[in-house]
């Protein structure tokens, strides 16, 4: 399952995780781990809390892997 969630981001839900809902909000394009995020990005998490908010709310943890390791 998947939605995109304005012109740069794409979000799915994670069928292999522990805990539920988990989700995974990537770009539509290719960057790199090592970038900064920019804007867009923070828009499109906010976007997520508002939409989850509004559906009734839960508490909502973001995670960026990032760096040469990740």
């Amino acid at each position: 399952m998947a939605a995109r969630l304005g012109h740069e981001h794409v979000l799915e839900f994670s069928m292999h995780c522990i805990y539920r809902p988990h989700y995974v909000l990537h770009t539509r394009e290719f960057r790199p781990q090592t970038e900064d995020l920019t804007l867009a990005d923070w828009r499109a998490v906010d976007a997520i809390g508002v939409a989850e908010e509004r559906a009734g709310g839960w508490e909502m943890a973001v995670i960026y892997n990032c760096g040469c390791e990740s």
